[in-house]
């Protein structure tokens, strides 16, 4: 134990610890099984402290936990609920509210968010959880995956040999008309997000990049099934962007995606289309409060670099859970159910890749959800907010609402991504004829250029506002740091 802790004070930052695990830890994707948070503290001597990470409880590796005996959906909730009492955070409040929940099918299902900043604390160090739904052996995995070795999970997926695969990727990033299949059904959109494992691969560059570093660990792999020259041709023209996806990294979704060509399984991407999100968002929040998540989003980024994914929905899904977390989790949950209605074979295996976290709050999901919606329901966009005082938004407001959250779910660019633009077309097409018919304005075209206009005018300002609460935040960052520095005894010592 001394040794250990000898070791741990040459790293300076927590982060420098993670990254630099592979030199004093084993190299196996672990489990937090012991339910440690992401902080590191120094009693008043100066010892490590053992109240959040107990070195003598190290995470178990994950083959155990393969191991383990399968639970129905039934015991896993059970023992969350458990854990969850016994840490006074729950789900329902009072045994009333939860029977009266349980009664009242018109309920929407939500987890509070105290309860879901604790499961996303208590899974940054990777959690996974295996159970049975329906005639499903499900696997849920999630954990930081800019901090894994990418081979284990090559070795994961050997090791559970699963029928199909789940990644948890927004659609309308890849698939273009997925809006079609909104209302065609549940099944017809669950097949529609069931694709080759080709045209996952992120490019033939990473895919390259898999094959050579399995190559060189010894796993031999057929060059001739991964590089068919029709498949290389059409990958070629299928090209995606790099930041397709929020929660995995280019490395693991490439890997995945090798494993499953190499085994000819299939892979499903699921998630809540960008598209879906924006324009539900928008029409469930004011303008107010969109504001002030947005000023709390760029203003708590610089300050948290902890945080995963490091972007600004990596932000936002950490403060504000309980919106931007929620509705992938529904997502995903439905997805799963319907999946498993498609499957006539017992006990079929589904490995589900998804966000830290989600390994608690999914499970939630699949049982307490699924009888209140189905995932159609979860597609329909409710109409635009209707406000006391200034009634229905107005194009105007919905311009502003969509530059908002698009600069927080992709980030301060100077240029939208060509994806998004796309969808901010959609939406001002769809809500221009929507006031067009109301208003009786006689010209869709003028209405759509001049709310494209304002909304690229308003992009530009609300760029350079979020540059400001960015630097605001580095700001706070400084004096914070400055202000540790000279309350500290002993850093302050070292100034002298």
């Amino acid at each position: 134990m001394k040794n250990v802790c000898n070791k741990i004070f040459k790293f300076r930052t927590h982060k420098d610890l993670l990254t630099n695990k592979k030199n004093y830890f084993k190299i196996f994707f672990t489990i937090n099984k012991h339910e440690f948070t992401n902080k590191i503290e120094f009693s008043d001597d100066g010892k490590l402290s053992d109240k959040y990470y107990k070195f003598d409880e190290m995470p178990i590796k994950l083959s155990e936990f393969l191991n383990e005996q399968t639970q129905t959906l039934n015991e896993v909730v059970e023992d969350q609920n458990k854990k969850l009492e016994k840490a006074s955070e729950m789900i329902f409040k009072t045994n009333d509210e939860k029977e009266n929940f349980l009664k009242n099918k018109s309920l929407p299902f939500k987890i509070p968010k105290k309860v879901y900043k604790s499961f996303l604390e208590k899974g940054m160090l990777g959690n996974a959880v295996k159970l049975y739904y329906k005639n499903l052996e499900v696997f849920i995995i999630g954990t930081m995956y800019e901090r894994i070795d990418v081979l284990n999970i090559y070795k994961m997926l050997n090791y559970i040999k699963p029928d199909m695969v789940m990644l948890q990727m927004r659609p309308d990033r890849m698939l273009t008309k997925i809006d079609k299949y909104y209302n065609k059904g549940n099944t017809e959109l669950v097949q529609r997000l069931i694709r080759d494992p080709w045209e996952i691969q992120p490019s033939l560059i990473a895919k390259k990049k898999m094959k050579n570093l399995l190559v060189k660990n010894g796993y031999a792999i057929s060059s001739s099934k991964l590089m068919k020259e029709e498949i290389v041709k059409e990958q070629e023209m299928y090209e995606l962007n790099p930041n397709h996806s929020e929660r995995l990294t280019e490395d693991a979704i490439s890997m995945i995606s090798l494993w499953a060509e190499q085994k000819d399984t299939k892979i499903m991407i699921a998630d809540m289309p960008e598209l879906l999100l924006l324009e539900k968002l928008a029409n469930t929040l004011t303008l107010l409060q969109i504001r002030n998540i947005f000023q709390e989003v760029f203003r708590e980024f610089p300050l948290n670099p902890d945080w995963e994914p490091r972007t600004t929905l990596g932000t936002a899904i950490n403060l504000f859970p309980e919106i931007f977390v929620n509705h992938s989790d529904s997502f995903l949950a439905h997805s799963i159910d319907t999946y498993s209605n498609l499957t006539e074979k017992e006990n079929k295996k589904l490995v589900i890749f998804s966000g830290y976290g989600q390994t608690e709050s999914l499970p939630l999901y699949l049982n307490y959800d699924i009888d209140r919606n189905s995932l159609m329901e979860i597609c329909q966009v409710p109409e635009r907010y209707v406000s006391f005082i200034q009634g229905e938004d107005t194009l105007e407001i919905l311009a502003e609402k969509w530059c908002l959250l698009s600069l927080i779910i992709n980030g301060n660019q100077t240029k939208l991504a060509d994806s998004t633009s796309l969808f901010i077309d959609y939406l001002i097409n769809k809500y221009a004829k929507d006031d067009m018919i109301k208003t009786g304005f006689n010209s869709l075209n003028h209405l759509k250029s001049r709310t494209r206009f304002l909304f690229d005018k308003l992009y530009k300002e609300k760029s350079e506002e979020a540059f400001k609460y960015t630097g605001e935040g580095y700001e706070i960052k400084k004096k914070n740091f400055m202000r540790k520095i000279f309350n500290d005894p002993l850093l302050n010592s070292q100034l002298l």
